[in-house]
């Protein structure tokens, strides 16, 4: 007989508080038990990581994305659900896209409001996520968050809020929805590319975040700090000020490769003004409809796989692909 695997990635919705009453990460064996739907399919647990998400390394993120491949590979595991913290759960849930099948639904989720905390949002995402997991036409729907009712492509997932319980959304706005014992998956079919090798990005990729006025030092201390990548989080389309532009040729000169995406949480970035296509012609990729967050995941396990020009042309084609 067939179940669904809870992969226990720790978070918020294993969390307890301390002795000063901040919530922390827990050890306790049964931390999930209490949370598990009654009625659900038949659910095993595999606890692959016990802390907070803000404290994990790409090594811990590697792990829960090999356990998930591990997971997808035994004939009696129908589908997969990752509890997970809040933080990185779209970078996790990216990097697990990047490199599993979509033979067997995988589904992220976790919670905003920790049990004991008065009314946690922990039951109904797992409820949700369980349901989504067990669904048949999530079969070769990739890697998704549930999260509010919302089933959200890990392509796409974006943390919108700190705290308020509908906590993440799509940047395109395509989502899916679980309604009771309803699952509908996110609308259109995403071409997928071949899943990279398994193995733990690079952490020589970097994100450097630009405002009004931002200046180049952090750019222009990139290569002399052994980074091989950089992702802009760009003003609007992917725009730049003029000192930042001459920092970002001087460091892809120096061999670094430079992603250039947006800071706004909508949107695609594209080299449609001035700076952006100078950007493009000095030999800055654009990143498309990828986050900051999901394009600084994709080099990095690029960067980790392949040599530059590799890595390069292989970004490229992963943010035409829509």
């Amino acid at each position: 007989m067939g179940h669904i695997l809870l992969l226990d990635a720790g978070g918020t919705i294993t969390s307890r508080p301390n002795a000063d009453g901040a919530l922390a990460a827990s050890d306790a064996e049964d931390r999930l038990a209490g949370l598990l739907p009654e009625g659900a399919p038949l659910v095993r647990v595999w606890r692959v990581h016990s802390g907070l998400s803000e404290a994990m390394s790409f090594s811990d993120m590697a792990s829960v994305a090999a356990a998930v491949v591990e997971s997808q590979a035994r004939p009696q595991v129908d589908g997969i659900v990752v509890a997970h913290g809040t933080d990185v759960m779209e970078e996790v849930a990216f990097l697990v896209d990047l490199v599993a099948s979509a033979d067997k639904p995988v589904v992220f989720t976790g919670a905003q409001r920790a049990a004991g905390r008065g009314r946690s949002d922990g039951p109904r995402n797992l409820r949700d996520a369980i349901t989504a997991a067990a669904s048949p036409a999530m079969v070769r729907a990739g890697v998704v968050i549930a999260f509010a009712g919302r089933l959200i492509p890990a392509r796409q997932a974006v943390k919108i809020h700190t705290s308020d319980m509908r906590a993440f959304r799509a940047r395109d706005g395509v989502e899916g929805r679980v309604v009771g014992r309803s699952v509908l998956p996110p609308p259109g079919r995403r071409v997928r590319l071949a899943p990279l090798p398994l193995m733990t990005p690079s952490e020589a990729v970097e994100l450097v975040a630009l405002g009004a006025g931002s200046a180049a030092p952090l750019i222009a201390a990139a290569p002399g700090l052994g980074l091989k990548g950089l992702v802009l989080c760009a003003l609007g389309r992917g725009n730049v000020g003029p000192s930042a532009l001459e920092a970002v040729k001087a460091a892809i000169a120096a061999g670094l490769v430079v992603v250039v995406a947006s800071r706004c949480p909508e949107g695609a970035s594209a080299p449609d003004y001035a700076t952006g296509l100078a950007l493009q012609k000095a030999g800055a990729i654009f990143a498309g409809d990828l986050g900051a967050s999901q394009a600084r995941i994709a080099l990095a396990t690029l960067l980790a796989t392949h040599d530059r020009d590799a890595a390069v042309e292989a970004f490229r084609r992963m943010a035409q692909v829509a």
